[in-house]
Formats: structure tokens, C-alpha cells, sequence
């Protein structure tokens, strides 16, 4: 499209009729302002939330003259709106009070209602219309106008004649890449295409504001200047006054609005860091309340410790596909369907929910049983789906069991319920279906909703629904916990109160075979009974797992169950749950302390631990029949879905490749990471070979793989020339072309650049730093040798050695380039002054020095030990400050300090990554853990915006961009804060928002 002109008379007046906006019909209200708006910005917030208000400043201070506060008023609704009861009622008026539209073009706005219904009421007016494209396209024709364009909302359809129109999709794209989305350093004044842009929209704006007298994009250019030199001008007038006359009360209004910004951003880091304790307080166990607290400190200050409890709450959510509620009491129970559609949860509060078993969106209200009391409801501690028809079944405290067709679930209809005298009354814990689905068993002898009687026994009922006949199967001393169904036989398995475990044969009526002290033991009157709580037994039938109050999953054998074939000793405390998947490889368990956790079925070792747990007992887990995902069920009201499928377990790392990786780094001007190491590349044999691999960023097609004779331990780029270095286990040094990743050259005896004395034949090359503004190569030894030259990169012959004395695992310059350090033999660093030559012995640590890293502003030097601690030392002085970082168990391989901000990463032999604020010297987030061995070398990535790290198995890179994150914890929430929340956390003087867009507003809040 070409730029085109627009112009109306601006005018002020009440308009009324209809308006869509979302589906209501509303009348205008007059403006809450006396003043009129020169433009309303008119965007999609989920598209365009952080990039708007970058406009809206620019187009503000744009020509500004010293004395205004704005050189345009423009209404941008997440800081201009006002509050309304009728929100969008005040936001058509707000729009009715604008000269000029500058509606910003993306698919989502085009998709948006609400852009839509602004866009309709401001074509009715004929007022102007300023288009900026944010995102896809708008290409338009004048015979179909903008019906081939993704950006086109419906209400451009009819346009025919082209209005103003600027293309910033570009600058948008540079905005999030380089600013993390939406850090303040991207603005009109550093981003020349930026501000020659916005200009040409301010001259509309102008234009349309004054139509008399017309401005060109070269006025705006030339007036902006004039503004700006007016005001530099004013400044130094008024900087001499103050000087010559000394105007004390100007210097304290200056000093006192200086104070009052200090002060209001001290507020918010303050409340920042507040929510990002908070956050990662709650989010091991109320992960959507931790996750939302995240959000909201980052959101408040993007401070170090709101980025850390960002990656936190995303990182345990990993295991999390979806957190569910709707319940407003605790849950007892949920269930799949035989082919997963359909979930179905029950509790305390007398309701069944039900759920689409593939989206995990509630289905319709909850069910409720018709005959019961609507004040007094009886609790439904267990439901079940028929293996046969489309029926679901409750166990009431009521003594009855409930039933529901949901062959259709827009029509659920309520069947008739369930009654026995055989229960005498008593609440029913538990109900089972028998393979076929003619039979419910349903069992519990508990006197009220809580107890079970002490003397007695209780009765396990089987009722034969095509008859109608109800009969006891036998009699438990005390009170029957659980109760399963075998999937391949007429078995029932029961859980008592006493701790035993039975199997019964339910044709031959009465058989059974009991495990007497299963959980529990009855030994003496001083031994306590601790009662068996949970029972499930295998696909095929042949296991049984049981679980109690004794903190143990026990499989036993059906046929003999004499001993237990295996026993899972790993929860705290009384197991209330448990469950075989699909193919019966694993077992899951939830526990009363918050807990679940899986099992390998055949070894009794655990799978995994859930990244995230429950905040209150977990009474109910259930595999989804695809075996995909596991459902838990707690007390906290809340439904966890978790992935258990690898391939859709939500993560911040992605491998990039497999073999042991040695070294990592990332080549800014080619966007690419680079490793080295072990078993990276493919042999003609099929086996894996060493090598050097070129990923490019981001990742989307095969890496470029370069194989090497020997192990790579070290890797270096040359900031200079962009050549790659790389050292081997047998002490050659290859060159390489970070371009063309070619191969320059190679010096296998590296006693040929001289030093003979101290490099002996092969020593393996364990390190390698370039340094900062020449081609001047150091190279580190395991002999302990450490070489400077520039005869290899360089035009220079210049070649210095010394002894470390021990080997020299890693080294580094400062970002001067004045000295380099590097570890040395007992704890000690070699500082290497490169002007003077001279050397110095630094003793730091008693243990072994084995990684080293300057900040960029080369005022701190990080040193990491075997032990696992790290020192971070004054560069400058050399001497230490404060007390060593600790977390790591095992030796810190690698350091690796953040481009901009006050972050270290540090990659441990334990197998873990850690983030470190270094001005606080606390860990910023939970150990990053996902390669799950040793970890060699870690390395910041895109100005910071992620790591890429290398272990004994693999290269991952980890995705730490705020709109990943967002998401990632987003999703697992599932929801936004309520209105209670938000004021107790964030502060009730400060207005609500939604933390996620794409969900509605929490629970009192608008």
C-alpha cells in the first residue's frame, strides 16, 4: 500500500444507537474528560500490549516543546482509561473523544470483536484512520479492498479509498527479539527505522488535529529537533541561573521530583521482590497462585528475583499440562471413560463435575443428586464410569449410590439411585464396576461422614443392575477403605481399616484370601493398626497394587499373595491413592502429604517426581486411558493433569543433540551455538564420533556437524576475526572459519610456536580464551602449561609460556584485556598482567580451582571449586567478597556471567545449572536439572535471552524469554488471580489485572 492522506473536521458530540461489543448493545456515555484525545489508539492485547505504549510515547513526545507535557494527547486504554462501571460504554466514549484513529493491524486484532466494534463506530463517524501493521499483511485493492489481507478486520471490508498506512511489523519483530518483550531500552530515540516511521504518522495525527495547517514527516523531524535544542538550550539557561543565583527552591523542587520518582520505583522493587518470595514460596505446592505472583512481580519491576521466580513456577509446571477447578470443596474422586472422552470429578461439596476428556474443559454445570438436600448435601467420595454403557457412579455419605447417563452430554439425564439395607445405614466409601459392567460393588461401614465405629463389621455389597439385586459378598471387621475390580476376572480386592488387604472370588460368594497385616499390624495391643487405604490391580490382572497408612506401595501376586513381589518405599507418610497405566509399566500414588509420585511397576524405582505438587492430601489418581496423562485429585479443590508422555511434557530445555559435550559458546554475529565434545557425530559404522556442531538460532533445520581425530575439551571464538579455536585430548589446536564452518588449519605440536620446556608432546588442551581486541590466543594444559601467542590467528610471533603447576581447566581475559587468570594448582588462580609480564599466585580456595569468569563490566571475577562452592572476588583488588555461593554438591565445571544483567549461570558435575543474583548472592531459581548427569559447560545465548548448556548426554538449550514463560505458566494456571488474591498479594491500591489475557478475570474480579 502507498501512503495516502485523511482528513475531518474534529468535533465533539453524543452519539447513541447500537454498538457490538461482545455481543451486547450499549449507549454511549459522554466522556469522563473535558478534553478532547488527537488520537485513540486502538489495538489487540494479547498482540500488541507492550508494543502500544511504545507508540503512544513517541507519538506523545515527538516535537514536544520544553513547557508541554505532550506534544499529542493520545488515549491508549491500559494507562488513559478511566474508572467505569460500564467499561466499554467509557471506552467508546474515550474513542467518540478522539480526532484520529491509529488502529494497529495484526490477525488477532482482524479476529478481535472489540477492535471490530471500534473500528465500526469510527467508520460511522468519518473521522480519520491512521493504519499501522503490527503483524501479517494488509495489501489492498481497490476493486475488493483489504479481503486478501490477514490483518483486515471485517470492518475494513467496504474501505475503498487507502488510508494512512505504515508498515511496523518489522520494527515490532526487533522490539520483542531485542528487548525481552517490552524492556524500556527500545524507543524512537535508539531505532532510527523506528522513529522515521513514527513520524510519518505523527505528521497525520498533526494534520488531522489542524487540517489548516497541514505537516509533512520532515516538519515533525525538523520541529522535534528545534524542540530538542530549545530544551537543551533552556537547560543550560537554566542550569547558569541556578549557578549564578544559587535558587536553592528550584534545586529542592528538582531534588524533591527526583525523590518522589526514586521513591515510587523504590515501591515497586520493593513490591516486586515481595511477590517473587511470595511466588516461589507457594508455587511447589499452589503452583497457580505461585505462578500468577511471578507474572505479576516481573510485570511490577524486572528485577532479578522476579526473573528467577519466573523460571521457577515455569520450571515446575513442567509435568503440569492443566491445573482444573471448579470445585469449591475438597475432591474425593475422578475417573476416565473406557476410551478417555470423558473425565468425571466428585467431593465434599455434593457436585460431580464432569470434563472433556481430551481438552480438560468443563462439560455443562455440575450434577448434583436430585433427591438430596440442597442445604445439607451428602459428600461423594468415589465415582466411577461403567466399563459398558455411558454411565457414571457415586458413592454418597448418604448411603446411596447416584447414577447419570451421559450417552449425551448436552442432555445428561439422572438415573434412578442406588439403595441397600444391606449398608444399615452407613456412609459408602467405595464403589467398583465388574468387567462387564452388570455388577457395582460398594463397600465402607463408616457411621457418619468422617468416623469409622470401632467394634462391628461392614459389609461389601454386590448389586446386580439388570436385576436389581443386591447381595453381601462377606463382612470386614471394622471398615473397607477401597474396593477394585479385576479388568480380566470375577475378583474384587478390598482395603480394610484393620490394614489387611482381601481377595475375594465374587461367583463362589464368600471366598477370599487375606493378607491380614498387608499395612498394618495387630501383633500386641501397643503395635498400631495402620490401615490399608487404596487398591488397583494391572491391566492383564495378575498384579495388585496396594497402599496405606505405612508410606508403602506393595505389588503382590493374585495367585499367591503370600509376600509382595515388590515394595516402593518413597512418600512421607499415609498413601490415599494409587493406580496401574494403561500398560501396567507404572504405578502412580498420591499421598496425604501433597504428593504424587510413579513408579516402575517392574523395579519399585521411581520414575519420577512431578515437578509440582498438590497444596493439600491428594485422595484420587487416574490414568487417562492413552496413558498420556494422569489425573490427581485433592483436597485442595484442584484437579492436576500431568503429562506423563515425554513428548508432551511442557519444558524450558530442548535438546539440541546427544554426546558428551565439553564445551559450549555462542557466536553472536551468526546467531549460531557451538559445542564440542564426545559421540557428537555419526560414524560410517553407526557409531558416534567426536566433533565440533554449528546449531543456528533459532533452532529449525539439522545442525552443521564437523568431525575431529580426538575429543574436544575447549572451544574459543575471536572476537576479532570470527575465528573458531578448538582444543583436543591429544594437545591439537584446529582453526576454524565461523562463516563458512570450514576448516582453516591445524597445528598438532603445539611445541612448534615454541615453549618446548613447558608444553610436553600431546598434553591435552583443557582451555582456550581469546582476547578481547586482539587475535592473542591463551592456551591452557593439563600439564599444566599455559601458552599466550598470537602467532596462530594473529601477524605477530609473540609467544609466552608459564607453569600453573597444575592443569589449567579453565581460563579467561578481562574484559580490558589487561590480564588474564586462570586456575591453578591448589586452590590457587595465576593472574598473568599481559603489559608488564608479570605474574602472580592468588590462593582462593583449599580445594580445586575449576572454572573462572570476569562480568562484563570486568568488576567482579567468579571462581568455581571442586567443592561446589563459588567465590566471587573484587576484580580490581583480588580480594574476596562475601561468603561463597552454595547449591551445587558437586565441583562448578563452568561460569558464565549474563551479558546485562547481575545473573551467573553455573554447570555443575552434579548435574544441575543454577542462576545466581550475584548483587544478592542468593540462587534465583530451582536447579535446572534436565539433563540428568554431569554438566560441563554453560553459555548465555541472544543477548541473554536464553542458555545453552553441554553435559556427559546432550546439549539443550533453554528457552528464558519472558513470552515463554509466560506462557509456559500460563497454561499451567489455567486461570487469573481473584479479587481476594490480588489484594492480598499486589495491594488493593493498585488497579486489577488479568496476569493471563487468554483467561477471563478471577473470581470477584472484573
Amino acid at each position: 500500500m502507498r501512503e495516502g492522506a485523511s482528513s475531518s473536521t474534529a468535533g465533539r458530540r453524543e452519539t447513541t444507537g447500537p454498538v457490538g461489543v461482545n455481543g451486547h448493545s450499549r449507549r454511549l456515555a459522554r466522556p469522563s474528560t473535558n478534553e478532547m484525545y488527537d488520537g485513540f489508539i486502538s489495538y489487540s492485547r494479547s498482540a500488541d500490549e507492550e508494543f502500544a505504549p511504545k507508540i503512544q510515547d513517541g507519538l506523545e513526545k515527538l516535537t514536544k516543546r520544553w513547557n508541554q507535557r505532550r506534544a499529542l494527547k493520545i488515549f491508549q486504554d491500559i494507562d488513559d482509561l478511566p474508572a467505569s462501571d460500564d467499561l466499554p460504554a467509557t471506552l467508546l466514549a474515550e474513542l467518540q473523544a478522539s480526532t484520529t484513529l491509529v488502529f494497529l493491524a495484526s490477525p488477532l486484532a482482524a479476529g478481535s470483536k472489540w477492535c471490530n466494534a471500534e473500528l465500526e463506530h469510527w467508520r460511522d463517524t468519518g473521522r480519520p484512520l491512521v493504519i499501522i501493521l503490527t503483524d501479517g499483511t494488509l495489501v489492498f485493492d481497490r476493486k475488493n479492498g483489504l479481503e486478501s489481507s490477514t490483518a483486515a478486520p471485517p470492518a475494513f471490508m467496504n474501505l475503498r479509498a487507502e488510508p494512512v498506512y505504515v508498515d511496523m511489523s518489522e520494527e515490532r519483530q526487533r522490539f520483542e527479539a531485542l528487548n525481552d518483550g517490552g524492556r524500556r531500552s527500545f524507543s524512537y530515540q535508539n531505532d532510527s527505522e523506528f522513529r522515521a516511521k513514527l513520524t510519518k504518522v505523527a505528521a497525520a495525527v498533526h494534520t488531522n488535529k489542524n487540517p489548516d495547517n497541514p505537516v509533512a514527516p520532515r516538519d515533525i523531524d525538523s520541529q522535534d529537533k528545534r524542540a530538542h535544542d530549545s530544551l537543551r538550550r533552556l537547560r543550560n539557561s537554566v542550569a547558569s541561573i541556578l549557578v549564578l543565583l544559587t535558587v536553592l527552591a528550584g534545586i529542592s523542587a528538582l531534588v524533591a521530583v527526583v525523590q518522589r520518582q526514586d521513591a515510587e520505583q523504590g515501591r515497586r522493587i520493593a513490591l516486586s521482590k515481595q511477590l517473587a518470595v511470595q511466588s516461589i514460596d507457594t508455587s511447589d505446592e499452589q503452583l497457580d497462585l505461585g505462578s500468577l505472583l511471578a507474572i505479576e512481580a516481573y510485570r511490577t519491576e524486572q528485577t532479578p528475583d522476579a526473573f528467577g521466580s519466573w523460571i521457577t513456577a515455569a520450571y515446575r509446571s513442567a509435568d503440569v499440562a492443566r491445573l482444573l477447578h471448579g470445585h469449591e470443596r475438597p475432591l474425593r474422586g475422578v475417573a476416565f471413560n473406557e476410551n478417555g472422552s470423558l473425565m468425571a470429578s466428585t467431593g465434599l461439596g455434593g457436585m460431580v463435575q464432569l470434563w472433556d476428556g481430551l481438552s480438560f474443559e468443563p462439560i455443562g454445570d455440575p450434577l448434583r443428586p436430585s433427591v438430596a438436600d440442597p442445604e445439607n448435601p451428602p459428600s461423594l467420595r468415589s465415582v466411577v464410569f461403567s466399563p459398558n454403557e455411558p454411565l457414571i457412579a457415586v458413592a454418597g455419605s448418604d448411603d446411596r449410590v447416584y447414577f447419570w447417563d451421559v450417552s449425551d452430554t448436552a442432555n445428561i439425564i439422572e438415573r434412578p439411585f442406588l439403595s441397600s439395607d444391606l449398608h444399615d445405614g452407613r456412609s459408602i466409601r467405595s464403589i467398583a464396576f465388574s468387567a462387564d459392567g452388570t455388577v457395582l460393588a460398594s463397600a465402607g461401614g463408616f457411621k457418619s461422614d468422617a468416623a469409622c465405629p470401632q467394634e462391628g463389621s461392614s459389609p461389601i455389597v454386590l448389586s446386580n443392575l439388570e436385576s436389581g439385586i443386591s447381595e453381601t459378598l462377606g463382612s470386614i471387621d471394622g471398615c473397607v477403605t477401597a474396593l477394585a475390580f479385576s479388568p480380566t476376572a470375577p475378583t474384587l480386592a478390598s482395603a480394610q481399616r484393620d490394614g489387611s488387604v482381601a481377595i475375594w472370588n465374587t461367583r463362589t460368594r464368600g471366598d477370599q484370601v487375606r493378607i491380614a497385616d498387608a499395612h498394618g499390624s495387630q501383633t500386641s495391643d501397643e503395635s498400631p493398626t495402620l490401615p490399608a487405604s487404596a487398591v488397583a490391580f494391572s491391566p492383564s490382572g495378575t498384579r495388585l497394587a496396594s497402599a496405606g497408612w505405612d508410606g508403602v506401595v506393595k505389588v503382590w501376586d493374585v495367585a499367591t499373595p503370600i509376600d509382595p513381589i515388590s515394595s516402593f518405599r518413597g512418600h512421607d507418610g499415609i498413601i490415599r491413592s494409587v493406580a496401574f497405566s494403561p500398560d501396567g509399566t507404572l504405578i502412580a500414588s498420591g499421598d496425604r502429604n501433597h504428593q504424587v509420585m510413579l513408579w516402575n511397576s517392574q523395579t519399585g524405582i521411581q520414575d519420577r517426581t512431578l515437578s509440582a505438587s498438590h497444596s493439600a492430601e491428594v485422595r484420587s489418581v487416574a490414568f487417562h486411558p492413552s496413558g498420556a496423562f494422569l489425573a490427581s485429585a485433592g483436597a485442595d479443590q484442584t484437579i492436576a493433569i500431568w503429562n506423563i508422555d515425554d513428548q508432551e511434557r511442557r519444558s524450558l530445555s530442548a535438546p539440541l543433540h546427544g554426546g558428551k559435550v565439553r564445551a559450549v559458546l555462542f557466536d553472536d554475529q551468526h546467531d549460531a551455538i557451538i559445542t564440542g565434545g564426545a559421540g557428537v557425530t555419526s560414524l560410517p559404522d553407526g557409531g558416534r564420533g567426536p566433533g565440533i556442531v554449528w546449531a543456528d538460532v533459532p533452532v529449525t533445520g539439522a545442525a552443521a556437524v564437523s568431525a575431529v581425530p580426538d575429543e574436544l575439551a575447549a572451544l574459543a571464538l575471536d572476537p576479532a576475526t570470527g575465528t573458531l579455536a578448538s582444543g583436543d585430548a591429544r594437545g591439537a589446536l584446529t582453526l576454524w572459519d565461523s562463516a563458512t564452518r570450514l576448516q582453516q588449519s591445524r597445528v598438532a605440536n603445539m611445541a612448534e610456536l615454541g615453549c618446548r620446556d613447558f608444553i610436553s608432546e600431546q598434553s591435552p588442551i583443557r582451555s582456550l580464551a581469546f582476547h578481547p581486541s586482539s587475535s592473542m590466543l591463551a592456551i591452557g594444559f593439563q600439564n599444566g602449561a599455559i601458552m599466550l601467542t598470537d602467532a596462530v590467528v594473529g601477524d605477530g610471533i609473540d609467544t609466552q609460556c608459564t607453569d600453573a603447576r597444575s592443569a589449567v581447566w579453565d581460563l579467561t581475559f578481562s574484559p580490558d584485556g589487561e590480564r588474564l587468570v586462570a586456575s591453578s594448582s591448589g586452590g590457587r588462580l595465576l593472574i598473568w598482567d599481559i603489559e608488564r609480564k608479570e605474574l602472580t599466585r592468588l590462593d582462593v580456595t583449599t580445594e580445586e580451582v575449576l572454572s573462572v569468569d570476569f562480568d562484563p563490566n570486568g568488576e567482579l571475577l567468579a571462581v568455581g571449586g571442586s567443592d561446589g562452592d563459588i567465590i566471587i572476588l573484587d576484580a580490581e583488588s583480588m580480594t574476596v567478597i562475601g561468603e561463597p555461593l552454595r547449591g551445587h554438591n558437586e565441583g562448578v565445571q563452568d561460569l558464565a556471567f549474563h551479558p546485562h544483567d547481575p545473573l551467573l549461570a553455573s554447570a555443575s558435575s552434579d548435574g544441575s545449572v543454577i542462576l545466581w543474583n550475584v548483587d544478592t548472592r542468593v540462587r534465583l531459581a530451582d536447579e535446572l536439572v534436565d539433563h540428568g548427569d554431569q554438566v560441563f559447560a554453560v553459555a548465555w545465548i541472544l543477548e541473554g535471552a536464553g542458555l545453552a548448556s553441554g553435559g556427559d548426554g546432550s546439549a539443550l538449550i533453554w528457552d528464558l524469554q519472558p513470552a515463554t514463560l509466560r506462557t509456559m505458566v500460563c497454561e499451567a494456571a489455567n486461570r487469573n488471580l481473584s479479587e481476594f488474591e490480588w489484594n492480598a498479594y499486589v495491594g488493593s491500591d493498585r488497579a486489577y489485572r488479568r496476569s493471563c489475557d487468554e483467561y477471563p478475570p478471577g473470581i470477584g474480579a472484573t
